[in-house]
């Protein structure tokens, strides 16, 4: 079974969105470099507003995954797991999407976790509808969905960019 790639694991752990961030400025989190994440408020209106497109082009995802082309590849669901009385939520990449003989829709921890008990990296688990928070695959060298990603995509600078579209090996448009 295989894993996602180290630099994939850091860049996707960065774009998990642990949302108890006290920050006013929409779409930028805080580094958390205890737990290698990015905290956004809870409130955020350019982080939720991703959440809600992700939900709703989850279709578009569900299509592809199904009806993959040679061109698309790594296919991720995100889940959203409260983990704090505050309402704080920790929101986790998981790979490799596939069905179970109880035709159940899995997928495979793919970020360390930092804040939910019993669930760690490589653990296998059923994507559950109400948890998500984000899709992606990649298409002809370009990320499709991410749309949490894209917020933070949106607050690089240029030469950080080009950083992480060289470690990652795709493009996000």
């Amino acid at each position: 079974m295989k894993f996602i790639t180290p630099s994939l694991a850091l860049v996707l752990s960065l774009v998990l969105a642990s949302c108890n961030n006290t920050s006013n400025k929409p779409g930028v989190g805080e580094y958390d470099a205890e737990h290698d994440i990015i905290s956004f408020a809870q409130q955020d209106s350019m982080m939720n507003a991703a959440t809600e497109m992700a939900n709703a082009t989850f279709p578009m995802f569900m299509l592809a995954f199904k009806n993959p082309t040679p061109q698309m590849s790594q296919f991720y669901v995100k889940m959203a797991f409260d983990y704090d009385v505050d309402g704080s939520t920790e929101h986790i990449w998981f790979a490799e999407p596939h069905y179970r003989s109880d035709s159940a829709l899995y997928a495979i921890v793919s970020n360390e976790v930092a804040h939910i008990d019993g669930l760690e990296f490589g653990d296998t688990m059923p994507v559950n509808m109400a948890q998500l928070s984000d899709w992606m695959y990649v298409e002809n060298d370009t990320l499709r969905g991410g749309y949490t990603t894209r917020v933070i995509w949106a607050n690089m600078t240029e030469d950080e960019k080009a950083d992480l579209v060289k470690q990652l090996g795709y493009k996000i448009e």
